[in-house]
């Protein structure tokens, strides 16, 4: 049996067909703002890219990234909570890279103040990819793939495609259920149900947040009539698909989440109390207001969004109690000049058990920066 299996040209634009019908009935879609249209309102939507058939990927290497994962979590937060060892890792960025430059610049800030809450959350994503000898398909039957995992980037800020591979996933498994993987030349299953393992990222991103929110605990302000999750995004965006199934997950759990575009009306609709409280007003809500317990940052990661407004903006929500997903020294780590940082010999044992750093460490792949 071969992998992926043969099909026929007609056969496959069918099992196509069937894949868009499922995508535009899940909502795995893109959104796509209409230009020059007669109502602002007006957009379209296009299938989010999907895989006809599953990636092959070894099991082996897949629960070698599970087991990772706890890992990278505890380094990550370790290093979030170096201000010395993060500065040393970006110093070189902070003249020539406006984003860093801003960020930094907004940590010093609101550091002269102190930080009002101690508590964070992350929501990260580790990419992989993996190394071997090249392998030619399709993958005959028997034919196995020797590779090694490789960390490709580590994602702490407004980390994308957890809906989508939430329902990516639950598609296959709907194909594999209804056989539209069968070839019919044979007995053997090319693609079984038991080989595609449940992706619940929404269950458990949402949890993250509402975790989160319980932690915050009671409002603390008497004008606001409840405290909620505040979804900080870009306008027009591209990726509600990602970002609103997190939003209605929290709201099925009883927990309120609302969401602002960043910078304007974040401004606009919030205000920072003098016991740094920060209160979300939404206009239809009247005079009522919610008390911010969570900000959850789907913006703020492209350095035009850093020009005074967008620098006032962020350094409000740093300012206030509400808990940050991620904090802001959290964000810095994401930059791929952090990740080259921790190649260099002993950076790992810094935050980690020697053993705990050599797993980490097999994941490396050669970095080189641009510095002189």
């Amino acid at each position: 049996m071969e992998y992926p299996p043969q099909f026929s040209e007609e056969r496959g634009l069918a099992l196509i067909a069937d894949i868009v019908d499922w995508q535009i009935n899940h909502g795995s879609l893109l959104k796509q703002i209409i230009p020059h249209s007669s109502t602002s309102s007006s957009s379209q939507c296009s299938p989010v890219g999907v895989s006809v058939f599953p990636t092959l990927f070894p099991r082996a290497q897949f629960d070698h990234a599970r087991e990772l994962q706890p890992i990278y979590n505890e380094l990550y937060c370790a290093m979030a909570e170096d201000e010395q060892w993060i500065f040393e890792a970006i110093r070189d960025l902070l003249p020539v890279d406006p984003l860093a430059a801003a960020l930094w610049g907004i940590h010093k800030e609101v550091k002269q103040v102190g930080y009002a809450q101690k508590i964070s959350v992350g929501i990260f994503r580790s990419d992989y990819m993996l190394e071997g000898p090249e392998a030619e398909f399709p993958l005959r039957s028997g034919q196995t793939l020797n590779v090694a995992l490789k960390q490709v980037e580590f994602n702490t800020f407004s980390c994308a495609g957890g809906t989508h591979a939430n329902k990516t996933g639950a598609m296959h498994r709907y194909l594999a259920r209804t056989s539209a993987y069968e070839t019919g030349s044979d007995s053997t299953t090319p693609v079984s149900l038991e080989a595609l393992p449940r992706n619940d990222n929404i269950t458990s991103l949402s949890g993250c947040l509402a975790a989160a929110h319980q932690a915050y605990g009671r409002q603390r302000n008497r004008a606001a009539a409840d405290t909620a999750v505040l979804f900080v995004v870009q306008p027009n965006n591209f990726n509600i698909a990602d970002e609103r199934p997190l939003e209605y997950a929290l709201w099925d759990q009883d927990v309120p989440a609302y969401r602002v575009d960043y910078p304007d009306d974040f401004l606009q609709y919030t205000t920072l109390t003098e016991s740094r409280e920060l209160l979300f007003h939404p206009p239809w809500l009247g005079s009522k207001c919610v008390e911010v317990s969570v900000a959850y940052m789907r913006a703020g990661y492209e350095a035009y969004e850093y020009d005074s407004i967008g620098q006032e903006a962020r350094l409000r929500i740093e300012l206030s109690l509400a808990i940050k997903c991620p904090s802001l020294l959290a964000h810095i780590c994401t930059f791929k000049k952090v990740q080259c940082a921790l190649t260099a010999p002993g950076a790992l044992e810094h935050f980690l058990s020697p053993e705990k750093a050599a797993m980490i460490r097999s994941t490396f792949v050669s970095m080189y920066s641009f510095d002189d």
